[in-house]
């Protein structure tokens, strides 16, 4: 981590001298941007693609607070290494230094935040330089080959693990078994690195793909089952589906955890899902008319928000000292 914040600031430097750039606009955890606005003095803003953190938030989520506290320990060495780097770092070009809760709540004047205050844990927390725009959601219009003839008009089941943490052979054969001999219509995503022909025994019901236009089908769902991407979650929210939530990381954890809270979902943990639990959580959620009456208002809460546009008005108006 240190040495990859150092690296990539000696190589920005030059651009950003030549470019003299009005803003940086830099992701919440991406500290050369952070320091690269310092030593030019140039407004900066953190992008904040996930939930925006304090303490109160981190503290107040177990598993999160584990997590972080896990991943520090098992990085010891480049824990030691990211001190000494930012101190050099800070002589060097006469800047702050950073701390090292900043690589994972970096924070400034400005803090664009791609959620709703309503989703947002704890939003009442976070001051006026936060500006929540709610997620970019719009129709991507791809031609991808897609059987939608096959859906049905009461809404499918749709089941993707995002596009990293996907390559999980056994999980899917885990949805065939729960989902196998259920009155609807599957829909799974498998992910581009997954060999479709190591797929055994695909049931009938199921739809099974490498890609999915995910917008287009989650507006035929009634149910999406989801590693709890902050982009997935977003979508299907905006769209009014509620969630069964298998988190893969620490931060998904953390969205899980609060479509929960908000009755929008179930929160299952990967390590104790079972084809048995995985079906009783999505019968539970679709048994139970609650669990979408509450996506209602965090979708609208999204729509609400302004948007991408909201996030330009932000950007100008901090440039003029408007906040």
């Amino acid at each position: 981590l240190a040495e990859r914040n150092s690296d990539l600031l000696h190589r920005i430097l030059n651009q950003v001298i030549e470019a003299k750039p009005d803003y940086i606009v830099h992701d919440a955890v991406c500290l050369w941007g952070k320091s690269i606005a310092q030593i030019f003095d140039i407004p900066a803003i953190s992008s904040i693609t996930t939930f925006a953190l304090n303490w109160q938030t981190i503290a107040t989520s177990p598993g999160f607070l584990l997590g972080t506290t896990e991943l520090l320990l098992r990085g010891v060495p480049s824990v030691l290494k990211f001190e000494i780097e930012a101190s050099r770092i800070a002589k060097a070009y006469g800047v702050k230094r950073p701390r090292l809760l900043d690589a994972f709540v970096n924070q400034e004047e400005l803090n664009i935040v791609y959620t709703s205050r309503y989703f947002q844990p704890f939003s009442r927390s976070f001051d006026q330089t936060f500006k929540f725009v709610g997620p970019s959601i719009s129709l991507r219009h791809e031609n991808v080959a897609f059987p939608f003839d096959r859906l049905d008009q009461d809404g499918v089941i749709y089941v993707s693990m995002g596009t990293v943490h996907n390559q999980q052979l056994d999980f899917y054969h885990m949805c065939f078994d729960a989902f196998a001999d259920m009155d609807r219509q599957v829909v799974l995503s498998v992910g581009k690195g997954v060999d479709l022909s190591r797929l055994k025994d695909i049931p009938e019901n199921f739809i099974v793909q490498d890609y999915v236009p995910q917008l287009e089908v989650l507006q035929r769902a009634c149910l999406f089952v989801t590693h709890g991407g902050m982009n997935s979650v977003s979508e299907a929210l905006y769209y009014h589906v509620p969630l069964v939530v298998i988190p893969q990381t620490v931060e998904q954890a953390l969205v899980a955890s609060r479509v929960a809270s908000l009755g929008a979902g179930v929160y299952l943990k990967r390590s104790r899902t079972t084809a048995r639990s995985l079906r009783a959580a999505a019968a539970k959620v679709q048994s139970s008319e609650a669990f979408r009456s509450n996506t209602i208002p965090i979708g609208e809460s999204f729509r609400s928000a302004g948007g991408y546009q909201q996030a330009v008005d932000a950007i100008l108006g901090f440039r003029a000292g408007a906040l």
